[in-house]
């Protein structure tokens, strides 16, 4: 069955081919939209800080344990600010 005999069988029918082109134009529009909107989404966010080391591992991180910024806010250079 070829489409030009499948629209001439809707026509008969009752259906309106007008409304039947514009109902298919429609939901092509949305597929598309949908598409290009998961593309956007599924992209990675760039990250506004540099966050590549180069692959090196700072040590500094690893071996910190966090007190340095607690004693570097209570000092007296800072309180005296």
């Amino acid at each position: 069955m070829d489409k030009m005999s499948r629209m001439r069988v809707y026509q008969d029918n009752g259906g309106d081919l007008e409304k039947y082109y514009l109902k298919k134009r429609k939901e092509k529009h949305k597929e598309t939209r949908i598409i290009k909107l998961d593309e956007k989404v599924s992209k990675p966010k760039k990250s506004s800080y540099n966050n590549n080391y180069g692959g090196t591992n700072i040590e500094i991180l690893n071996k910190s344990s966090g007190k340095w910024l607690k004693q570097w806010l209570n000092t007296d250079f800072l309180k005296s600010l």
